[in-house]
C-alpha cells in the first residue's frame, strides 16, 4: 500500500507503520516529521551529526570515541545542578573514585573526597573566601595557599598569610594544636628532615617543639641531630630565660663567654666603636688613644700591655678619670705587662681602672 506525501514522492504503509523515502524531500524548516513518529526537526537530529566521535562540537551531542574518551575541544567543561549538590567524579568504578562536589546551589564551599571501596570520606574543602581546610570538616582554622602575591613571596612553596582582625594583638598564621588536653610534658614538633619524600622519625635532623609543663605553661625547644635521635640544644622557657646546652652563644667575634680579641697592635692606634666588648693588646711599646664622641654610655673597652716597657695611652675624651682619682687625665701610663679597663659613662667621659698611673 501506497500514500501521497508530497512532490511526487510515495511513503508505504507496513503493518500499521508508516515508511519512507527521500526525507530530505521534506521542509525541514516548517516541517516536524509527525507522522512518521518522528517529534524533532530536521535541524535538531542535525545535533548528533558528530564529524568525529569522542570530540565535542558546538551545539552537537557530546560522544565518546572507540575507547571511552571524550575531549573538549579549546572550551570548558560544566557541570550545573539546580538543586542539592553539583558533583564530578573521578575513579575507575562505583566504589573507587574522587568526588568534587559543591555542597550549596548558591554559596556553598567546594569538597574534594574519595571512595576507597568503604564510604565516602571528606579530604579538603575550600570556603567562598578560599580557606583551604584539611580536614574538610574544620572550622576553627584556615591555611590560605599561595600568599598575597607580593614579591616577597616569589619562590616560596607555601605562604601562609595570618588573618587580620582589628583590636586583636597577637593574629596567629599558624597554630598547631595538641590533642592531649592539659598534658604535661606534651611536644608538638616541626621537624626538618631529609631524603626526598621519605618523612619517617629516621630521616629527622632538627625539630622545633613546645614543651608543656605541669602548670600548662608552655617553654620553646630546639632540638639537633641525626638519624632520628635529636638532642635539646636550647630552650626558652614560660619565664623567657633562655638555656643552651651542651654548646655555646657566638655572635660575630665568638664565643659571648669569651671576651674577644681586637688583634694586637704595634704601632699607635685609635680605639674604635666596633672595639666596644673587646680587648686591644700592644706590644714593642704601641701607643693608644682614646677618640673624642665615638663610644655611648655602658661600652667597655679592656686594654692589655703585652711588653716589657710601659704603654701611654692619650685621652682625647672631654672628661679622663682614673678610678679614686678626680683629676681628668689627658693621658695616662700602662704599666708593662700591665692592664686596664675603660668604661664609658658617655661619648666623652670614660673611666678606667687598671694598673695606670
Amino acid at each position: 500500500m501506497s500514500g501521497y506525501i508530497g512532490k511526487g514522492k510515495s511513503v508505504a504503509l507496513i503493518d500499521g507503520m508508516v515508511g519512507a523515502n527521500n526525507l530530505s524531500d521534506v521542509d525541514s524548516a516548517a516541517t516536524s516529521l509527525t507522522n512518521l513518529g518522528i517529534t524533532s526537526t530536521a535541524a535538531e537530529l542535525n545535533y548528533l551529526d558528530i564529524t568525529a566521535l569522542g570530540t565535542t562540537e558546538a551545539s552537537k551531542a557530546v560522544t565518546t570515541d572507540a575507547s571511552g574518551d571524550v575531549v573538549v575541544n579549546e572550551g570548558n567543561l560544566s557541570v550545573y545542578q539546580g538543586t542539592g549538590t553539583s558533583q564530578f567524579q573521578v575513579g575507575a568504578s562505583s566504589n573507587y573514585y574522587w568526588d568534587i562536589s559543591r555542597d550549596n546551589v548558591v554559596t556553598g564551599d567546594l569538597i574534594i573526597s574519595n571512595k576507597n571501596g568503604g564510604s565516602v570520606t571528606g579530604r579538603m574543602r575550600i570556603n567562598s573566601s578560599g580557606n583551604i581546610f584539611a580536614p574538610y570538616n574544620s572550622t576553627t582554622t584556615s591555611l590560605v595557599v599561595g600568599g598575597d602575591g607580593t614579591t616577597s613571596n616569589l619562590g616560596a612553596r607555601v605562604c601562609v598569610k595570618s588573618p587580620i582582625s582589628a583590636g586583636v594583638s597577637q593574629n596567629y598564621a599558624i597554630n598547631i594544636n595538641d590533642p592531649n588536653t592539659n598534658t604535661a610534658g606534651g611536644q608538638n614538633l616541626i621537624a626538618f628532615s631529609h631524603n626526598g619524600e621519605d618523612y619517617s622519625a629516621a630521616n629527622v635532623r632538627a625539630s622545633l617543639g613546645a614543651t608543656i609543663d605541669g602548670s600548662g605553661a608552655g617553654s620553646l625547644v630546639f632540638r639537633t641531630g641525626g638519624y632520628g635521635s635529636q638532642a635539646e640544644r636550647m630552650r626558652i622557657d614560660s619565664s623567657g630565660n633562655l638555656a643552651v646546652t651542651g654548646g655555646s652563644v657566638s655572635d660575630e667575634y665568638g664565643n659571648v663567654r669569651d671576651v674577644p680579641a681586637v688583634g694586637t697592635k704595634t704601632t699607635a692606634y685609635t680605639l674604635q666603636s666596633a672595639d666596644a666588648g673587646r680587648y686591644v693588646q700592644t706590644s714593642s711599646g704601641a701607643t693608644i688613644t682614646i677618640p673624642n664622641l665615638v663610644f655611648s654610655q655602658g661600652d667597655v673597652v679592656t686594654i692589655l700591655n703585652a711588653h716589657t716597657s710601659d704603654s701611654t695611652i692619650t685621652c682625647s675624651t672631654t672628661y679622663s678619670f682614673i678610678t679614686g682619682d678626680t683629676t681628668n687625665k689627658p693621658s695616662v701610663t700602662l704599666a708593662a705587662r700591665g692592664i686596664c679597663t675603660l668604661l664609658f659613662t658617655s661619648g666623652n667621659i670614660v673611666y678606667m681602672s687598671g694598673n695606670l698611673s
